[in-house]
């Protein structure tokens, strides 16, 4: 039996004379608490959706930054490949008695070449070929590379499968001549592919030597059609969901907003590229006041949410910055699959309590003697339960988590009673994880530098504040082991947070101090060491960016490496001006072919100071969505740079903390400030 039929009897039991006013009144009660319920409802039902589907956009924004990142690295890799096969002389072995007429169907060679040039041509786009191996990861969804030296020779790898597919002319696509005429990495808009049998991105960076003459271009084409994989809607809400990428830029006109369309999920595979609508409000009609606001916010860099009409249907749209500037990913849901449950839980709970009541008021006549009677008898039945759960609520708030009660009334209040004894043990897991976590952030702590070591010229300073109890930003002061009292700087930034990223920081501490025992003359050889032994123990699945270099005694030269790290910034006290001090390596932990090299030397004169830090400085949010910038930190290097290493960390940090406000930090900030001192006139 039921409380509600429990309370109906003790109401009926005091109401005998006005018992038809109680109904009434009752019967109107319910309709009210309908309403409120179901407002309430929809509204929670309306934020958790929100919540969720603006997690999947940011997690989404991530994925598809760290995929351009990816295939960036993969092109300029592959440009390195053809400027060093460019200057290559190629051995005679290699060529000799070379059938130029018998390459497959993914080389093409230029009209009008004479053999030898021909043999090269096919030597070069044949080891090019092989390159194009070690990046075949699934994840990459690389559809062709595409390899045009200057001569008009061309390679396209994988090929068509036999003669019978048709190939077009790199030269001839947008792609090539943005390329030729822009200089570094382009992305173009959505194209065929160069068969022109699939929707495809295509990235490509035009190749020259050091006098600017144009050697080649490299392009990758990457697959369009399954691009909204890692984008999964809930199935209750997915009905009639689009998902789509739109772009804009500061010098797009009024009239449509400046909002291009790049990309839409259910694109058809061999759907023509200029049938697509090019604009959001050709694609959606979307209203004037819509359109500005998401243009607006796109160019700022900033996420939300609004609610409007796409195609005369009233709906969410969620928007966040895809990765690239002025780009974002927009998700838009009919309102009416989000509340939709909640309107069949609201019907369906409120029929059954309406002609619960109607049947009930045709025997409430008939029934008072009883009611009055059971009422008194379920009376105690309700209040005892109730007392033992009150005076055992006050227990476990004192912390005695092994309170229990048992309550034996075969109706909620048992239920109430089986779901308070599991409150206790749940909170005793609780708090014992928090210990945990804070163990593991005092043993974390324990691996960052105790002390800064002393060199002469130099001072040095260091820091590290993680957004969560564990994090997975690391530094590290590492002596040479030659005794000659040079000091190795090595600061790294594993993907993620929170105790998977402190396991594989710790991981990549210990791997970076046993290797510098044999690998620290050379940076470039130190870190293609730790990339294998780092990419074995994590099996690609994460992977960190490093940043090294080496300080000796009394000497004002320096030299560095980098695996995918932002460059350091580097003042120079002299003329009061910046630069940056970049490396070439890609990712740690992604190919195991990857090759590092070292940079430098660079000279510090006195009062130069050089910051390496991780993106949690520069991108560190305030309450209006604005990130901190390298700008803000240059400032604070300049106006502190007469102070010492450790002043000027400290003011770095308090500057991010006055910016960000009240903005929870999203992620760890760590930097290695290096000060060289000006030496001392006797």
């Amino acid at each position: 039996m039921t409380i509600k039929k429990k309370l109906s009897y003790l109401l009926l039991a005091i109401s005998v004379l006005p018992t038809l006013g109680v109904i009434l009144t009752f019967e109107l009660s319910i309709k009210t608490a309908q309403e409120n319920i179901s407002d309430n409802f929809r509204d929670l039902m309306d934020q958790k959706a929100t919540m969720v589907m603006q997690q999947q956009l940011g997690d989404f924004a991530v994925r598809l930054s760290l995929r351009s990142k990816l295939l960036e690295e993969i092109v300029l890799s592959q440009s390195s490949n053809l400027n060093e096969l460019a200057v290559e002389v190629v051995p005679e072995e290699l060529v000799r008695g070379m059938d130029i007429n018998g390459i497959g169907n993914d080389i093409v060679l230029a009209d009008g070449l004479d053999k030898g040039k021909a043999e090269r041509d096919r030597w070069i786009l044949e080891e090019l070929k092989k390159s194009c191996k070690r990046f075949e990861l699934p994840e990459n969804n690389i559809y062709h590379h595409i390899f045009v030296l200057a001569d008009g020779s061309y390679g396209i790898y994988p090929g068509p499968e036999d003669g019978s597919g048709k190939v077009g002319v790199p030269q001839s696509c947008r792609w090539y001549q943005v390329a030729i005429e822009e200089g570094g990495i382009i992305g173009s808009p959505p194209t065929m592919d160069i068969t022109g049998t699939r929707p495809v991105f295509t990235m490509a960076n035009a190749v020259k030597d050091e006098s600017g003459k144009v050697l080649g271009v490299v392009a990758l084409e990457t697959d369009m059609i399954d691009l909204f994989d890692g984008l999964k809607v809930n199935e209750q809400w997915s009905a009639n969901c689009t998902q789509a990428i739109v772009t804009t830029s500061p010098e797009a006109g009024a009239e449509d907003g400046g909002l291009r369309i790049i990309t839409r999920n259910q694109l058809p595979e061999m759907a023509a590229m200029e049938s697509m609508p090019q604009t959001l409000r050709e694609a959606f009609h979307v209203n004037e006041e819509t359109v500005k606001k998401l243009r607006d916010d796109i160019l700022a860099g900033r996420g939300g949410m609004l609610r409007t009409s796409f195609n005369d249907i009233d709906s969410i749209c969620m928007y966040q910055p895809a990765g690239e500037k002025h780009t974002a990913t927009v998700l838009i849901i009919p309102y009416e699959n989000i509340v939709s449950a909640a309107a069949t839980v609201e019907q369906e709970f409120f029929s059954h309590n309406v002609r619960q009541l109607t049947g009930f008021s045709v025997i409430i006549v008939f029934t008072v003697i009883f009611a009055i009677v059971t009422a008194l008898v379920h009376a105690r039945r309700i209040t005892e339960p109730l007392m033992e759960l009150s005076e055992a609520g006050n227990r476990l708030s004192r912390g005695e988590f092994l309170t229990q009660v048992d309550i034996r009334t075969g109706d909620e209040l048992e239920k109430l009673g089986e779901v308070f004894n599991q409150i206790g043990p749940h909170l005793e897991q609780r708090q014992k994880m928090q210990e945990s976590l804070e163990l593991a952030r005092s043993i974390q702590s324990n691996l960052l530098p105790a002390a800064i070591p002393e060199i002469n010229g130099y001072e040095l300073a260091g820091l590290c504040c993680y957004c969560d109890e564990t994090g997975g930003d690391y530094y590290d002061y590492i002596a040479a082991p030659d005794n000659s009292g040079r000091i190795m700087l090595a600061l790294g930034d594993v993907t993620g947070h929170g105790i998977a990223a402190a396991l594989l920081m710790a991981s990549a501490r210990s791997l970076m101090r046993s290797l510098t025992s044999y690998c620290c003359g050379d940076l470039g050889e130190l870190l293609g060491s730790f990339n294998r032994h780092f990419l074995a123990d994590t099996d690609g699945s994460r992977f960190i960016t490093m940043y090294c270099c080496v300080l000796e005694p009394d000497s004002d030269e320096i030299v560095w490496a980098s695996g995918g790290h932002d460059p350091a910034i580097l003042y120079r006290a002299s003329d009061k001006s910046f630069c940056e001090l970049a490396g070439s390596g890609m990712l740690l932990g992604v190919i195991e072919e990857a090759k590092y090299k070292t940079c430098g030397p660079e000279k510090l004169m006195g009062g130069d100071v050089m910051l390496i830090g991780t993106d949690g400085i520069w991108e560190a949010p305030n309450e209006y969505g604005e990130l901190y910038g390298k700008d803000r930190l240059r400032e604070v290097v300049m106006a502190n740079a007469e102070r010492s290493a450790n002043e000027i960390a400290d003011a770095i940090l308090a500057s991010i903390k006055e910016f960000s406000g009240n903005m929870a930090v999203k992620d760890d900030i760590t930097m290695i400030v290096v000060k060289r001192i000006c030496p001392q006139i006797s």
